[in-house]
């Protein structure tokens, strides 16, 4: 009876090992760009909150400011953008841009996060946010679930893709 209890034990202990492996494997880390030095560079782990440069499908961008101009001045992948200005008088416009290719891999099977960019400002009025991508974007999800664009809170915010922009879709849309 006791070999048995072990045996039982081990595999509880293996089951739950094996069900927090995967619960890490999807675990999302949020870096929120602050733009701390004067460069805007994506490369330049000063310009991010937790101050590591984002660059992995596990990690979602947020960009709190009203504004903010990005420079990816290489390629990059991350999970999702996310413009979280809530409100400003005016508008408020936030681009990314650069030589670089930012790929925005949702890597999901389920749908969530909703939205690869993921406009959440409310704006004010008519004043909405813009989160306006001027240079090479990669929309890819590497799981199963569809991919969508999610615009929230109101009719003026916009997620725009600049003249100087080239879209890839690897996708369903």
């Amino acid at each position: 009876m006791k070999t048995r209890t072990n045996k039982m034990a081990s595999v509880a202990v293996a089951i739950g090992l094996f069900v927090g492996a995967g619960m890490l494997a999807n675990a999302q880390t949020e870096i929120p760009w602050q733009g701390g030095n004067t460069n805007g560079n994506w490369s330049d782990a000063g310009n991010w909150g937790a101050n590591p440069v984002p660059n992995s499908n596990a990690i979602r961008v947020t960009i709190p400011q009203a504004t903010a101009s990005i420079n990816v001045d290489s390629d990059f992948t991350v999970n999702s953008v996310r413009k979280l200005w809530a409100s400003e008088a005016g508008g408020s416009t936030s681009v990314i841009s650069g030589p670089g290719t930012l790929t925005i891999d949702i890597n999901s099977s389920s749908g969530t996060p909703p939205g690869f960019m993921n406009n959440a400002g409310t704006g004010s009025g008519s004043n909405g946010t813009v989160l306006e991508f001027d240079g090479n974007v990669t929309v890819a999800n590497s799981g199963s679930a569809r991919t969508s664009i999610e615009i929230g809170n109101n009719s003026a915010n916009v997620v725009r893709f600049g003249t100087a922009s080239m879209l890839t879709l690897n996708s369903q849309m």
